[in-house]
């Protein structure tokens, strides 16, 4: 599993989404997938307050072929479930991308349904004040454009930004889609419609029929009947190892 990669502890992996170029179905040959892990904490753990909400990101690993069909480097970082439905409260875009990807790489099978219930209430659950994340968001890459041009293409910032907009913009119009940047564009155009984009964002936020925030209380509901899932899952599986070891 994906959390084995990342640390020793004896962490619950629940589910694995791609995000990055590969959930806007806008990969190349150049691309590498980004993964983000969710996983709980031991009930022990979570009762003592020793939870760990993030583990230290690990990139560039060579998987092989065995994961994707590809040799393609993957960049993985990791999210306690609790820390996750705190950002979700927030209306944290990385959040929801985590939950709503396309791309559901893999999943615990006595989590499935934990992760379709949470991905139908994030869907349903969309408010205004994702507009500020999304908007921070996309305002950041467009500095890296620039900042970071000597190690990233300004091209590929910019087209990151576009679509951070554009997904923006759909969901304050209670809508949510991936849709694709084409690259057959100037750099030049480029920023012209990003440019254009963020007034467009700004006045989906307010013409958006959206509730202020997200349904918080739904949120930690959910979050509770995982944490009681999970504690099964720890005793039938304590369970299991026990009556293997007597055998």
């Amino acid at each position: 599993m994906w959390i084995e990669l990342l640390t020793k502890r004896p962490l619950i992996e629940l589910w694995a989404t791609e995000v990055g170029s590969g959930m806007w179905g806008m990969e190349s040959l150049a691309s590498d997938h980004d993964l983000v892990v969710i996983y709980a904490s031991p009930i022990f753990d979570v009762l003592t307050g020793d939870v760990v909400n993030t583990l230290p990101q690990k990139m560039d690993l060579k998987m092989g072929p065995s994961r994707f069909n590809d040799d393609k480097p993957i960049d993985i970082s990791a999210m306690e479930i609790g820390h996750l439905v705190h950002l979700l409260s927030k209306g944290n875009i990385n959040a929801i991308w985590s939950v709503i990807s396309p791309n559901l790489v893999s999943v615990t099978h006595q989590f499935h349904k934990c992760h379709s219930e949470l991905k139908h209430l994030v869907c349903n659950g969309l408010s205004k004040k994702t507009y500020h994340s999304v908007r921070g968001m996309a305002l950041s890459q467009v500095a890296d454009a620039d900042k970071r041009a000597d190690v990233r293409a300004t091209k590929k910032s910019l087209m990151t930004a576009l679509r951070t907009i554009n997904f923006g913009i759909n969901l304050l119009g209670d809508h949510i889609d991936f849709i694709p940047v084409s690259d057959n564009i100037s750099t030049n155009a480029l920023r012209a419609k990003v440019r254009i984009g963020i007034e467009d964002l700004d006045r989906a936020m307010e013409q958006s029929h959206l509730p202020e925030q997200p349904p918080e209380d739904q949120f930690r509901r959910h979050l509770f009947k995982l944490r009681v899932a999970v504690a099964s899952y720890e005793h039938e599986h304590t369970a299991l190892a026990f009556t293997r070891g007597r055998q």
